[in-house]
């Protein structure tokens, strides 16, 4: 009985404890909270770590010490805080939402920060601070080879660094693997700091790392004597004794299990050592790093798949992964069936899926979750969506994706870089990825697959300088990756394809010299093209035999022909008739007729047919200008034979015979036998190599000057050829032929004349006709007459009859300009007129005006001008009817139409009134083209579209006047579209408008107009307009009506 009594109030205590411990800690979480509230964070800290102490397994205290840290800009202990309670309470959104944010903005401060030192060292490289700064945010970033690199700068120009900035830098090499280069530095330091047991330390774990046992049991032992129970020491001589079973489960950030850092190390030195790759793989299949056991071992598969060792590791990580890979799969499905708003549910999954290479469902699962987020919201998941879309060959999709991203992000490195990478795969828009990715060289200079990605674009845009320059930069970051050698090797393929491309081109440079009839220069380059092929072929050495002859060293050209007739390359090669007619054909141009006698009774010694012997001796009469004997030779074969091919033969031959005799200057014979051969050919293809004879039959004639000849076998040509590239060949050799004989004087004095007369002349008549509910009746008519000169020169003149009318007045304006136009480019025009105005009742007024204006068709527009003119015809104000004043106003307007999407364009007045008023008025629209469903169709691309965008208008005045509307700081922004609802030939229809609003007025301003552009025939337009206007004038709504009609007639 008295034991359950002791029981029963030891239950009681316990109980009373903890109630009193889990009341103490709400107490000190709510005053931290207060303290948060008053702004008190450094105080709120200070609570917060008792209250962690109390519940170290609560996330909250961490979430809330992490929020107090951001706002005591302390951002990383607040990221590592947000992690830990993170990773204590996963589901936690509002964590997770914290934790981005925070990280968010804390790597675009250092980003910020690294870009500030970058240009604090072009001012002053050699200060170490700004390289030491970059490193450290580098760090932080967690991009390690960027730190490593930084790091490395800064101590080139510092040797003094503390033992803290020590200990940070092999924190860095030990995540990059760089273990020797660490072990290096630790040695120097800890002889200049030997009291320092953290160096100690740290060098005992780099000789571990390396294999010195000896060393590293040493180092620790001297880390302890100076600092007992040192657990990291303590950590680090157990391993050096062989004690691995003492190890933390967590290793320190910097830590590495030490035969697997080993052997990654071999591997990196000696890619090639398969054996230390398989010991590799083994480790990291024990350490349960399966992900990194599968890369390994795909490295090994081309070598080795059929080999039992491997095929037994290869299926147990493969079974593993593909296990592991679908429990997740199953795991995070069923998470978000009850929550599918889970964003790192749909990561793990794609990300699952992508493992097992189901890119299709990866994608999908992204899709489906993006599909009613906002574009600019979740830009991981979009750069996973576009990463796995690449992954997949979906070019489109990714690139959309990532160019909106970039849009959003325009700082994002990963971005630019993998849309750079598709752009290199795809081998389109290699000038954008060129850009993207020297900016991420800029920012990363040491992000191996953007120099990877260089060396591969410069190969295919044939800058193997610039391919070759980022490869040595490749290999320098890492020497012994087999992507490295990849790429190294398919640059090398680039090149030897390049290489024997330009070899090509010299060939075909050397035969189009050679056709030319320039013969040495043919020679040169066929000789450079043997510099390039030390090999070459039978055919290559014929064609060269035949330049050489060409060129006058028949000599050498007969050793080639020599060699290659009776040298066999192959004991299959047969006596090579053509090499022999060749040779014939020399000895002819040498005049050397006993050799032809000698060559011709080696030809009838050779086992060959009878008839091909007599067809060669034809040749070689033909060749040398005995064509008579030639055309005997022929007639007498085509005597012993009906066979059509033969047939075929000896007529090519014929025809090759009528370029002989064009040749050799026997122009009257070429053109009897052409005219022949016309006549007897039927042969499609061989009566256009007869036409083509007859073309250079007549460029002889116009060689010597024989116009009318010349012009008569063109001119016959042109009749005769049915293909648009030759009738072009022919019309422009017609084109070259000047005039001649009494044609040659009517043309002198015909341009005499011409000079005389404009080039063109076109009139203008028009109207216009504007009313409003202020009582204003404005009408306008006149014409407008022009004529070009010169090709450049504009004169013309203009006269028009206009008047006003209100309630209470009536004025009548009569005006005459004389007008002059300037064109120096296609695109820049200069314009001026000046003139007078008759006006009813008063005396007659001076006007003119000037305009420059330079564009761009469909792209671009700029335009100032200036104008003097009455105030009546410019201000448009019933009450300024009777009275007489002038303004003067300057005008610039710009418009800018990018790749047919994009529209901007903007306007700016200043106008000066003789009443000593002036004023301004500004306009601002931009906006985006759109397409209807039907537009898409190509033929219907422009109907159908349309541009929708805002406008900002502002106008203001010197003062208010009576007379005219003067409003002050005016402003308005509006809403406006232009929609195109026809763009034929004929008939082009166009409207639009806008819906604004006057801030100060709190007023509704809108504003409705139709175009219209018809042409019943060529060069005659008919073009109006009409447009309704509600606005705010005079303290009340204004509204206006205007029309405007137009002809348009270009005389000639």
């Amino acid at each position: 009985m008295m034991i359950v009594r002791i029981k029963i109030i030891l239950l009681l205590i316990l109980f009373t404890s903890n109630l009193f411990s889990q009341a103490q800690s709400e107490a000190v979480k709510r005053q931290a909270q207060n303290l948060m509230n008053e702004g008190r964070y450094a105080e709120a800290v200070d609570q917060l770590n008792k209250y962690i102490s109390l519940n170290p397994q609560l996330a909250e205290g961490y979430h809330l010490r992490g929020l107090c840290y951001e706002q005591m800009t302390q951002f990383q202990y607040a990221v590592l805080d947000l992690r830990r309670a993170l990773r204590l309470d996963p589901a936690n959104l509002v964590i997770s939402k914290d934790l981005n944010r925070v990280i968010s903005y804390w790597h675009q401060q250092l980003y910020q920060k690294i870009e500030g030192h970058k240009r604090d060292i072009a001012v002053n490289p050699d200060y170490p601070f700004y390289y030491l700064e970059i490193g450290k945010s580098y760090r932080w970033l967690e991009e390690w080879q960027n730190a490593e690199y930084w790091y490395d700068e800064y101590l080139k120009r510092d040797d003094n660094a503390s033992p803290d900035e020590i200990i940070r830098y092999t924190e860095i090499l030990a995540k990059t693997g760089s273990i020797s280069k660490g072990e290096k530095i630790l040695k120097k330091y800890v002889e200049r700091h030997p009291d320092d047991w953290r160096l100690w330390s740290r060098y005992g774990y780099f000789t571990l790392w390396l294999g010195k046992y000896d060393i590293a049991e040493d180092a620790f032992k001297r880390a302890l004597e100076m600092k007992p129970f040192f657990k990291e020491a303590q950590d680090g001589l157990d391993l050096a004794q062989n004690k691995a079973y003492l190890r933390l489960n967590q290793p320190r950030s910097f830590e590495r299990v030490y035969p697997i850092d080993r052997y990654y190390s071999i591997v990196n030195r000696y890619p090639e050592n398969d054996s230390i790759r398989f010991l590799l793989a083994q480790n990291l299949v024990k350490a349960n790093r399966y992900e990194e056991a599968y890369q390994q071992l795909t490295l090994l598969q081309n070598k080795y798949y059929d080999n039992e060792k491997f095929q037994a590791l290869y299926n147990l990580v493969t079974n593993y992964r593909d296990s592991t890979n679908n429990s997740k799969i199953a795991y995070y499905t069923e998470i978000l069936k009850n929550n599918p708003g889970d964003k790192e549910a749909v990561l793990k999954l794609a990300e699952a899926y992508s493992n097992l290479i189901e890119y299709d469902d990866a994608i999908e699962v992204l899709s489906e979750y993006l599909a009613d987020k906002p574009e600019d919201s979740d830009l991981d998941v979009r750069y996973a969506y576009a990463r796995y879309c690449a992954w997949n060959y979906e070019w489109e999709r990714a690139i959309a994706q990532l160019d909106k991203l970039i849009e959003l992000d325009p700082e994002n490195t990963d971005y630019k870089l993998l849309r750079a990478q598709i752009a290199v795969w795809t081998v389109l828009d290699l000038d954008l990825a060129e850009k993207y990715l020297l900016e991420v060289i800029d920012k990363k200079p040491r992000e191996l697959q953007a120099y990877l990605s260089l060396v591969s674009l410069y190969s295919w845009k044939k800058n193997f300088d610039e391919a070759k320059k980022y490869l040595d930069i490749a290999k320098q970051l890492a020497p012994n990756s087999q992507l490295v050698a990849s790429v190294e090797s398919t640059y090398e393929l680039h090149l030897s394809a390049y290489e024997e491309l330009k070899a090509l081109e010299i060939r075909g440079e050397a035969q189009i010299l050679y056709s030319e009839g320039k013969c040495e220069e043919a020679r040169a380059k066929y000789e450079e093209y043997f510099e390039k092929k030390p090999e070459p072929t039978r055919e290559e050495y014929a064609e060269y035999a035949g330049i050489l002859a060409c060129g006058g060293a028949e000599e050498k050209a007969l050793e080639i022909y020599d060699r290659l007739l009776y040298e066999k390359y192959d004991p299959n090669d047969k006596f090579d008739f053509r090499i022999a007619v060749e040779r014939i054909k020399i000895y002819h141009e040498l005049g050397d007729t006993a050799a032809i006698k000698s060559e011709m009774e080696k030809l009838a010694n050779v086992d060959a047919p009878d008839m091909q012997i007599l067809l060669l001796k034809g040749d070689a009469f033909a060749a040398a200008g005995f064509f008579g004997k030639a055309d005997s030779v022929y007639k007498t074969v085509l005597s012993k034979t009906d066979d059509p091919k033969t047939q075929r033969e000896i007529d090519q031959k014929y025809v090759l015979m009528a370029g002989y005799m064009t040749k050799s200057g026997k122009l009257e014979e070429a053109e009897d036998l052409i005219e022949e051969l016309e006549n007897e050919i039927e042969d499609r293809d061989l009566l256009q190599q007869v036409r083509y004879q007859k073309m250079f039959l007549g460029d002889a004639y116009a060689a010597r000057r024989e116009w009318g000849d010349a012009e008569d076998i063109y001119e016959e040509l042109e009749e005769e050829f049915t293909d648009s590239l030759n009738i072009n060949l022919v019309k422009q050799r017609l084109s070259w032929i000047p005039p001649y004989g009494l044609e040659k004087g009517l043309i002198s004095f015909r341009d005499f004349v011409r000079r005389l007369f404009p080039t063109n002349i076109n009139i203008t008549p028009y109207t216009t006709k504007y009313i409003d509910n202020f009582d204003l009746d404005y009408f306008n008519y006149g014409a407008r007459v022009e004529g070009g000169f010169l090709g450049f020169l504009g004169f013309g003149a203009q006269w028009q009859r206009a008047g006003f009318k209100n309630n209470s007045y009536v004025k009548h304006l009569t005006g005459l300009k004389l007008i002059a136009s300037i064109y120096p480019l296609k695109n820049l025009v200069l314009t001026g007129s000046k003139g007078e105005l008759n006006i009813s009742g008063e005396q007659r007024k001076n006007v003119w005006d000037a305009m420059v204006r330079y564009f761009i068709e469909d792209k671009f527009s700029a335009a100032f001008s200036f104008e003097r003119n009455d105030a009546r015809l410019i201000l448009l104000s019933p009450l300024l009817v009777p009275y007489r004043m002038n303004t003067d106003i300057y005008r610039f307007n710009s418009s800018y139409n990018y790749k047919k999407t994009l529209y901007l364009s903007l306007f700016y007045n200043y106008l000066s009134v003789t009443d000593g008023n002036i004023g301004n008025d500004f306009q601002l629209r931009i906006g985006k083209r759109f397409f209807t469903f039907n537009s898409l169709i190509e033929e219907e691309k422009e109907k159908g579209s349309g541009v929708i965008g805002y406008e900002y208008y502002f106008a203001d005045y010197g003062f208010n006047s009576p007379y005219y509307f003067t409003p002050q700081n005016y402003i308005s922004h509006s809403l406006w579209a232009d929609f195109i609802l026809e763009n034929s030939e004929k008939l082009a229809l166009k409207t639009g408008g806008k819906v604004g609003y006057l801030p100060v007025l709190d007023f509704i301003v809108s504003e409705l107009y139709a175009d219209a552009v018809y042409k019943p025939f060529e060069y005659f337009y008919i073009s109006g307009r009409i447009s309704y206007a509600n606005s705010y004038r005079y303290d009340t709504g204004y509204k206006a009506l205007s029309a405007y009609l137009s002809l348009f007639w270009n005389i000639y």
